[in-house]
């Protein structure tokens, strides 16, 4: 490709006046390592004098640190403040004519033509006039001029008045930005350093004032455009006023303490309120799922109840799955209504808008139970069916220290170790026979969502396919009777069944972590559900007291 002349003295000095608008001084924002010979090198903050630019993303200039000149990309450099005004968008030779030419381009350039003198080229940085201390800077020829200096052999383009330029920029606001990083051709656009970018190159061919830069370099290809410097798009402010704000903060801080006043300093009674708490959410669900009330207008649940919801809340995961096997999908449609239930006037907590009567309708309980309650508890026999009616304080050892209570139907010593083992064999059985996936199963690994393809994929390595159920047999044949059930058992016969199915290479397609939520989800939990609810609300409670004891200053 053809290079820009070089000459030997750019002619007399000229003083620069800083309110002329003739030219524009740039600073360098971004480095540039030249690619061919008529190109100008750049370093973060140079000094850049513009004094045409092209649609194509280039322009003509001089590097006022280093002395040299040549084409540069002028999307590395913005306008500096002090020094300079923003040069003017250069149009399309035809978009420039449809709006008429700019007489004072025109005659900027015929009142520089014979500033300049037309011999070779020597490196601006050693002249006297470019000296640091100088206030005097060598300027460099105008276009005009630059096509007869080239070198002979080149063609020259043909004589006639200079292309017609664009009107001077209009007074008003900056264009719009471009998401895109450029918009059609010839309209400039802001770049992330809040300079003006140039515009995109044309469609197609050289036109325009591209056609216009060729007349400078002579024949030949025309450059392709600079690389551009990306855009970032605005930011879209998300809202969380759905999620938390003001009035739900307030009301969810006004619930811990009411939770707060449901402690009690004797451990066993604790427990014991606990438990029966426990057992009326799981009446809540049942409500829930059979009765399907406007989740807009759920009665308000009972204090109790509510402390085992919120607790089961704060384990997304586990109750994402529970809500699964709940309600048949994921996505419970019912959260604790905070604030409604904030506006319950008094200490006490008893609504007047039905809830009570629909509660009591419902579950044949009462609304509110005191710390102190003694009432007895009922356990069913996993064995048997049989209903046994129990001591209150006999239930909640059973229920937190693992002691045995007999069933009175078939003389079975029940712990919460072999019900809980009862439950996980009776899933394990109910997935062999009716495809029902077992709980810590059902998410997918990544994104903690739905996965049952995922789950059955692994139930069937593990309990369906090939030698499986032969291995998993016995481990199957311990539910049959309450002694044989227990979970040390269980955990003995997995190890010899899932080092039969890793011989077999069977667990190539199962995810790692199945088993072991499996099994979390099902051991020592006697319960329908995922997790140990009333070990849940204990771990809780020093948050619950931190946030309502002034431990956190909320002012």
């Amino acid at each position: 490709m053809p290079t820009l002349p070089r000459v030997d003295s750019l002619g007399r000095d000229l003083d620069i006046d800083l309110d002329s608008t003739d030219w524009t001084i740039f600073k360098v924002a971004y480095p540039y390592t030249p690619t061919s010979a008529d190109e100008v090198a750049l370093s973060v903050d140079d000094m850049v004098k513009v004094y045409d630019s092209f649609t194509d993303g280039w322009a003509c200039a001089i590097n006022l640190t280093t002395g040299k000149r040549g084409f540069m990309p002028l999307h590395h450099a913005h306008e500096h403040p002090a020094l300079g005004r923003a040069i003017e968008p250069v149009l399309p030779l035809d978009a420039a004519s449809s709006r008429g030419s700019s007489p004072s381009r025109a005659s900027d350039s015929a009142s520089l033509a014979g500033s300049y003198s037309t011999a070779p080229a020597t490196d601006l940085s050693t002249s006297p006039s470019m000296s640091r201390a100088s206030p005097r800077i060598v300027m460099p020829p105008p276009l005009s001029q630059i096509a007869s200096m080239a070198p002979s052999g080149l063609p020259k383009p043909p004589p006639g008045p200079p292309p017609p330029g664009p009107p001077p920029p209009p007074i008003g606001p900056p264009p719009p930005l471009s998401p895109g990083g450029g918009g059609s051709t010839g309209t400039p656009t802001k770049s992330p350093a809040g300079f003006l970018a140039p515009p995109l190159p044309p469609p197609s061919g050289a036109s325009g004032a591209s056609q216009k830069r060729l007349s400078v370099l002579g024949s030949g290809a025309a450059r392709a455009p600079p690389p551009t410097v990306p855009v970032v798009p605005p930011v879209t402010p998300i809202s969380v006023d759905g999620v938390a704000n003001v009035k739900n903060t307030e009301a969810h801080l006004g619930l811990l303490h009411r939770f707060c006043a449901l402690e009690s300093a004797d451990q066993l009674a604790d427990w014991r309120y606990l438990c029966r708490a426990e057992q009326r959410y799981l009446m809540w669900l049942d409500f829930l799922r059979e009765e399907r009330p406007d989740p807009n207008a759920i009665p308000l649940p009972p204090i109790d109840v509510a402390l085992i919801w919120h607790a089961h809340m704060l384990n997304p995961l586990r109750y994402y799955e529970d809500c699964y096997h709940i309600f048949g999908t994921t996505e419970s449609p019912y959260f604790v209504p905070l604030e409604r239930m904030h506006a319950v006037p008094g200490v006490t907590y008893a609504p007047d808008d039905g809830s009570q009567d629909i509660w009591t309708a419902f579950t044949g309980e009462p609304y509110t139970i005191p710390l102190g309650d003694m009432t007895p508890f009922s356990v069913v026999c996993p064995w048997c069916k049989g209903v046994n009616t129990v001591d209150a304080d006999v239930y909640v050892t059973y229920r937190m220290k693992n002691t045995g209570i007999m069933c009175q139907g078939c003389r079975s010593i029940l712990t919460a170790d072999n019900v809980s083992a009862k439950r996980f064999l009776d899933d394990c059985g109910g997935y062999i026979s009716r495809k029902k996936i077992i709980r810590g199963s059902a998410l997918d690994t990544k994104t903690q969502t739905l996965n049952s393809a995922a789950a059955m994929t692994d139930l069937n390595a593990l309990l369906v396919d090939g030698q499986a159920p032969t291995t998993f047999a016995p481990i199957l044949g311990r539910a049959s009777a309450a002694a044989t059930c227990h979970w040390q058992g269980i955990e003995e016969g997995m190890l010899k069944h899932m080092a039969a199915l890793r011989k077999g290479r069977a667990l190539r397609s199962v995810r790692r972590s199945t088993l072991v939520k499996v099994l979390k989800a099902y051991k020592n939990i006697p319960t329908p559900f995922s997790l140990d609810l009333v070990a849940a609300v204990l771990r809780q409670r020093p948050f619950t007291q931190k946030m309502v004891s002034g431990v956190v200053d909320w002012l």
